[in-house]
């Protein structure tokens, strides 16, 4: 009864911080929630700089000189703002260090990767309803879900010759397989319905300092909703993962006086 009581514990304490610190994440959100003026575009651009407001529109590209023009560096189609990310990807032997008595493999494969550059694109875009505002991009979090995705893979040897194929397979280790690099495109299509939480200042809206700029879906009361069930949830975990706990303290002085 002592391990399985020693188990508990651990399995307890686990749930209770991780909930502790969810329902903590969860509080500070709901708090920003519930401070943010939800308000048009027109309407943010009267606001005092520093203003908490969510402001929901439509996004358009970013203006230049020669107008709306941004476009993704593998498709060329316009946008008001993407993340590129190349990641390598290979499966390396691992040798596996076994007893005298097992007649199993000495090495197994596993697979590794390495990010290779993750960039964005560096112009506000803007945020529509009527009139328009720019959106900064400092400490911008995007929910995935307003954005689309495509993915591309180049593996080794695609694209070259005979000759070169060759070389690479002579010259490989026999330590590494399946190597290829993997580009992630993530847009944000033009006209996108949107709500967008920070601060205003000069005609911007910027990152708050605490909770950064946010783009989601959705209104205010739809966020404010999201987080204090959150909270509930992560509350309610707490107290499970508390009284799991306890439990595990009871059977492991119960298994240690038995013992």
């Amino acid at each position: 009864m002592l391990p399985t009581g020693i188990v508990l514990i651990v399995l307890g304490l686990a749930a209770a911080v991780g909930c502790f610190f969810w329902k903590r994440s969860s509080v500070k959100s709901s708090g920003w929630w519930s401070s943010v003026a939800e308000l048009d575009v027109a309407a943010a651009l009267k606001q005092p700089d520093g203003s908490a407001v969510a402001v929901a529109g439509a996004t358009a590209a970013p203006l230049t000189e020669a107008g709306p023009a941004l476009t993704d560096p593998v498709h060329g189609q316009q946008c008001c703002w993407w993340r590129e990310t190349v990641t390598e990807h290979w499966e390396e032997r691992v040798r596996v260090n076994r007893s005298a008595n097992d007649n199993g493999p000495d090495h197994r494969w596993e697979d590794r990767s390495n990010e290779v550059s993750n960039r964005t694109s560096g112009l506000p875009f803007l945020l529509t309803d009527g009139a328009q505002i720019s959106v900064d991009l400092h400490d911008i979090d995007i929910d995935d879900k307003l954005l689309h995705e495509q993915k591309t893979q180049q593996r080794q040897g695609d694209g070259e010759g005979i000759a070169e194929a060759i070389v690479d397979s002579l010259l490989s280790t026999g330590y590494q397989r399946d190597e290829y690099t993997e580009t992630r495109l993530q847009t944000l299509p033009p006209g996108t319905r949107v709500l967008v939480a920070g601060r205003t200042t000069d005609g911007r809206i910027i990152a708050d300092v605490e909770h950064g700029l946010q783009v989601t879906q959705g209104t205010v009361a739809s966020r404010l909703g999201k987080s204090q069930k959150g909270a509930q949830r992560a509350h309610l975990g707490l107290l499970a993962g508390s009284g799991l706990a306890v439990l595990g303290v009871v059977v492991a002085i119960a298994g240690a006086a038995t013992a």
